[in-house]
């Protein structure tokens, strides 16, 4: 186990991330100059957003969470709603 491998405990919550992330080193779509810039630009907007989302896959992955979670907020509506106090 190096420094960067988690505990036994956590090896399945942890690795699995651990693993994409070496995987993907490097070959993201995102340039950090850029990034830069866009950040340094944002902070300075007068009405900047709330969660700046960087990069293409970033907007995908964001739309796609959501469209589920909209989806599921429909799909349980009448259960969330019902713990709501009685009229």
């Amino acid at each position: 186990m190096t420094k960067h491998e988690p505990g036994p405990d956590y090896r399945d919550a942890l690795g699995f991330m651990h693993e994409l992330r070496r995987s993907t080193n490097g070959s993201q779509p995102g340039d950090p100059a850029r990034a830069a810039r866009i950040i340094i630009d944002v902070v300075e907007a007068p009405d900047p957003p709330r969660r700046l989302l960087l990069g293409s896959d970033a907007v995908e992955m964001a739309l796609a969470n959501g469209i589920e979670r909209n989806d599921e907020a429909r799909q349980w509506a009448a259960v969330s709603r019902s713990a709501d106090f009685s009229e």
